[in-house]
């Protein structure tokens, strides 16, 4: 028997897939939950590798140690002395420079707010010519109060892409959407001169939802004319402690030492024996910003899917391994930039309706579990473990008309999330879909990009 004051109970339970029971406990009945064994789910589809390639512009990753401890340099372009070599690579840069930095702070053995963590960049010339060094555009958030980490549909379609969940989510939004929050600066840098202090920020723990621990997360597009170094510098100091004085910041760039703690080292994709295998955190020279892809024609006779961001071990099947290669990396750190984290995938996407009725198209992003043959493996229901946190822009060009939108995804692992874009094509007719994303830190990688249509079916999820 079901009592009338328990209705709304047993409803709400059996919306998220959770079982039932009345059980006898103490004299009174009680309410029992019993989680869902989830249920593996084939989803028959032929995946693809993605066409294209990344670009050769330059993208600077900071993102090692993750949690940083102690003042000292984090990375460097230039090359090193005694404690600073470590974390430099020796390496200058000119050009397109995209300089991407994510670290966290934590004060959980203290007072919340008893320390600060301040992170800096810096610049100089790196030839005999002077240099002119602009900031085109900057982002940088906190996790609190920034961006903090909320629950969201796994899709919200968000015309004005106001949308986020996560620091790491928030900049990758701004780049989507040519957006920022640091101003547009020029700097002419001379050969032999000292450091230029770019940028400063704060990361603080004072904060209202516990544990006492905060991150940021920073893009910052550059241009140069000429060859330039680049650094990136941390300051651990009291919470009430004034900022450090440009003197102060440049002294840190010169003389280190390297930023504490070191992480554990990475290993290569086959593992190292009695270490076995990790993919490590990301610090050091990439090549590439954007990767632009034109898709084969689409008719929607079958369901096809190209991974996104495919690393070492996780391919969906295919050979292609899409980590950008790293020039210069800091010893220790990934091998290669795992995750691809604030690179922009540029999709363009051919559409055809052979059939002689209309046919409508679906486009997914979905971070299937693994492939196995004649398809893709999801989970009912899926994994709680959010796997990608992030915004899409898309655009149709049809004959008679030119549609774009926003869309926000929250997709959890081995979940068949519902479609960010659906269209309608004609009998005979044609449109043209471009889709863009940009992949965001809070995100675990790969991705699959997935495209069938109604004459497909909807795949069996019971």
């Amino acid at each position: 028997m079901i009592y009338p004051n328990n209705r709304h109970v047993l409803r709400g339970f059996a919306s998220v897939g959770i079982c039932v029971a009345l059980v006898a406990c103490g004299g009174r009945h009680a309410v029992r939950q019993e989680p869902v064994k989830p249920v593996a789910v084939h989803v028959p589809t032929r995946v693809v590798h993605l066409p294209g390639a990344l670009d050769d512009r330059w993208l600077l990753q900071s993102n090692t140690p993750e949690l940083i401890e102690a003042s000292g340099l984090v990375l460097a372009t230039w090359k090193g002395r005694d404690v600073t070599a470590p974390v430099s690579l020796d390496h200058p840069v000119a050009g397109a420079i995209r300089l991407f930095s994510h670290h966290v702070f934590s004060d959980e053995r203290s007072r919340p707010g008893a320390r600060r963590l301040e992170l800096a960049w810096v610049a100089r010339a790196a030839g005999e010519a002077p240099a002119r060094l602009d900031l085109l555009r900057g982002s940088s958030y906190l996790s609190q109060p920034d961006a903090p980490f909320v629950s969201l549909r796994p899709v919200i379609r968000d015309a004005s892409g106001s949308t986020y969940s996560g620091p790491g989510d928030r900049v990758a939004r701004d780049q989507l959407l040519s957006a920022g929050n640091f101003d547009s600066s020029s700097w002419l840098l001379t050969p032999g001169a000292d450091l230029t202090l770019l940028a400063t920020r704060s990361v603080n723990t004072d904060v209202p939802i516990l544990p006492a621990r905060n991150g940021r997360t920073t893009s910052l597009d550059l241009r140069s004319d000429a060859p330039v170094h680049l650094a990136e510098i941390a300051w651990v100091g009291r919470g009430d402690e004034p900022s450090p004085d440009v003197e102060a910041w440049l002294r840190l760039a010169r003389e280190g030492p390297a930023s504490e703690p070191r992480e554990r080292p990475a290993t290569p994709e086959d593992g190292l024996p009695g270490v076995g295998f990790r993919y490590g955190r990301v610090g050091g020279l990439a090549r590439g910003q954007t990767w632009k892809a034109a898709l084969p024609v689409v008719d929607g006779s079958e369901r096809l899917a190209f991974p996104i961001a495919s690393v070492w071990r996780q391919r969906f099947g295919t050979p292609q391994v899409q980590s950008a290669d790293l020039v210069a990396r800091i010893p220790g750190s990934a091998y290669l930039s795992h995750g691809n984290y604030q690179v922009e995938y540029d999709l363009a996407v051919p559409v055809m309706n052979p059939s002689s009725g209309p046919r409508t198209f679906h486009f997914r992003l979905v971070r299937p579990l693994s492939a196995s043959v004649g398809g893709l493996e999801f989970l009912e229901p899926p994994v709680k473990m959010v796997y990608f946190r992030g915004s899409l822009a898309w655009e149709v060009e049809e004959p008679s008309r030119h549609r774009q939108g926003i869309a926000h995804l929250q997709v959890r692992g081995g979940e068949w999330a519902p479609p960010f874009l659906e269209i309608s094509v004609a009998p005979g007719a044609t449109a043209s879909v471009r889709v863009r994303v940009v992949m965001p830190a809070d995100a675990t990688p790969p991705q699959a990009f997935v495209i069938d249509s109604d004459a497909v079916g909807a795949p069996d999820l019971r």
